[in-house]
């Protein structure tokens, strides 16, 4: 997800395909005007842009990377056949950075560079590029053209993995709907946006692949996953996908949950896996072998409640043994490939709400259709209860607010959305009709893997209500000896957990920073000393647990 942006105008530009030039050397180009930066103007290029409230030092050296800026600009105008004229920051997210390079022929490409805690460089900048092109040639979704990029820090002059590609045009679906929807718009909403965005994620929600894991070009995964077949056996192969079956290749899966701190230096089943059992079972396996290892032991930023390695390891054990019953049907089941983040920040569209981009395909995955397909994509996602209960209604004049607007034009978002939907994506509804309590385990991954750091109430919670609601999926017997006393202290840990995560957002919401406690620099002291007043008025007891900005406490990013 990203902070900032500046929206500008793709041009046509010359398009190179995983070009050489990303290594050692520019014979010919060595006579190119470059733009040029005192050390003082790099280390501003290359900081964070941004303070934390807490834990900062870990925060900023997570997203901190220096690259050689004269290698880069050669390599950027290698590809445009143009000097570079302008090198400046353009937006920052969680996991990467993104500066905008402008040409003396009016050109201009988007430099995207992964932070160190974004994952293994080589996985995740080989599959973020795999899966772009993919999507863009394969199924013809609006996805930037990439243009040159390299995996591998030690095997290129810039120092750093990057990927230049071009500018999307439009603006961000976050901007767009705030000042430039009303209702004499619904109708290019529906026909401009939604229709094409709901064609694609059909496309793709059908679209089965043999295996899940992240996508790669062929060459860059082991040799005897060249050997595999890209899509299930069941899949027409059209031009297009004949072109790509020889392509691309489903490797180790890309996404951070797997390879978050100590546990990356771990040897462990990241796939790629044949069916959601394995799949399901490589994560509670992974976590149960992290556990027990000597990193556990010194895991930093961890959430409290804390217990027991013993305790941990009994429910990743028993919800082993349960797995077997948690699975939807198999026709929900499919390997299928979608974007990992489809926030308001990663679709652009144009004035009259043409759909002009899909952006930020980092830690993409190959995963069941169930996890992929059967919620409302986040960007159209709304309860009136987000804003109505901020809304005057004493006001005589209350449909002048700007909440009451913005209430207005989310209704009118997320029911075109579903207008759209409800005929291109069928097994949706059939999905939601399924027992709820299977459905609470469709993110068994993000689960299971965040037990340690993240606590295991939120499990114990689940588990707890599937042994009470086991009949609605089985008529076996619960497998797990879990006594009603169990049952109970099981659901009043998550109902604590639940209230002091409720307490924690309604802190950060008065503050006003970021979940991360990111914060504007210029405004940092003034958010400072507000955090000061809050600190003194936080009882633990009251609020369920200790006091949320603190250095060494919890964070989603660091642990």
């Amino acid at each position: 997800m990203l902070r900032t942006s500046t929206p500008l105008i793709s041009q046509p530009l010359h398009i190179w395909s995983r070009s050489t030039l990303a290594f050692n050397h520019f014979p010919s180009h060595q006579s190119r005007k470059l733009v040029t930066f005192t050390p003082g103007e790099k280390q501003q290029l290359f900081a964070c842009e941004g303070r934390f409230l807490y834990n900062e030092k870990q925060q900023l050296a997570g997203r901190h990377v220096e690259f050689d800026t004269d290698a880069v600009q050669l390599i950027a105008s290698s590809v445009v056949n143009a000097d570079c004229t302008v090198f400046v920051s353009l937006a920052e997210g969680a996991f990467n950075k993104l500066y905008k390079l402008g040409f003396d022929n009016g050109q201009e490409v988007v430099l995207r560079i992964p932070f160190p805690i974004a994952g293994p460089s080589h996985l995740v900048t080989a599959s973020e590029v795999a899966t772009m092109e993919f999507m863009r040639e394969a199924l013809g979704a609006p996805v930037p053209r990439v243009l040159d990029w390299s995996s591998n820090p030690k095997d290129n002059a810039v120092g750093s993995g990057f990927i230049l590609m071009e500018k999307v045009a439009g603006e961000r679906f976050a901007t767009q709907w705030r000042t430039n929807f009303h209702e004499e718009k619904a109708n290019q909403l529906k026909e401009n946006l939604m229709d094409r965005f709901c064609e694609l994620q059909a496309r793709c929600a059908d679209l089965a692949f043999s295996q899940i894991g992240s996508l790669y070009f062929k060459e860059d995964v082991d040799e005897e996953l060249q050997n595999r077949p890209l899509f299930a056996d069941s899949v027409v192969i059209d031009e297009q996908l004949l072109k790509a079956s020889h392509k691309y290749r489903v490797g180790p899966v890309a996404s951070r949950l797997w390879w978050r701190g100590e546990s990356a230096r771990m040897k462990l089943d990241r796939g790629p896996w044949p069916d959601v059992t394995s799949y399901f079972r490589a994560a509670i396996l992974s976590e149960m072998a992290f556990i027990q290892s000597p990193y556990a032991a010194r895991a930093p930023f961890r959430r409290p409640p804390f217990h027991s390695v013993d305790e941990h390891f009994r429910l990743l054990d028993n919800c082993l043994k349960i797995l077997p019953f948690l699975l939807p049907p198999a026709k929900f089941c499919s390997p299928t490939i979608w974007h990992p983040d489809m926030t308001e920040v990663n679709i652009m569209t144009g004035p009259n709400f043409e759909l002009t981009g899909l952006v930020d395909w980092q830690h993409s995955i190959i995963a069941p259709y169930f996890q992929q397909h059967t919620s409302i994509p986040e960007a159209f996602r709304y309860t009136a209860g987000d804003l109505l209960p901020m809304i005057d209604f004493e006001d005589p004049d209350y449909k002048s607010q700007e909440l009451y607007r913005n209430h207005m034009r989310r209704v009118a978002i997320r029911r075109a959305y579903d207008e759209m939907a409800k005929d291109v994506n069928p097994k949706r509804p059939q999905y939601s009709a399924l027992p709820r309590i299977i459905q609470s385990w469709a993110p068994l991954p993000d689960l299971v893997l965040r037990t340690w750091s993240d606590g295991i109430a939120t499990l114990r919670g689940i588990f707890a209500a599937t042994s009470q609601q086991w009949s609605d999926i089985s008529d076996k017997s619960f497998p797990v000896v879990l006594s009603s006393t169990d049952e109970d202290k099981y659901i009043d840990e998550f109902v604590k957990a639940d209230a002091y995560f409720d307490n924690c957002e309604e802190l950060r919401a008065r503050i006003g920073c970021e979940g991360d406690g990111h914060v504007p620099s210029a405004s940092y002291e003034d958010f400072k000393r507000l955090l000061a007043d809050e600190e003194k008025l936080w009882v633990e007891d009251e609020e369920g647990g200790p006091f949320p900005y603190r250095d060494g406490m919890w964070s989603y990013y660091l642990n």
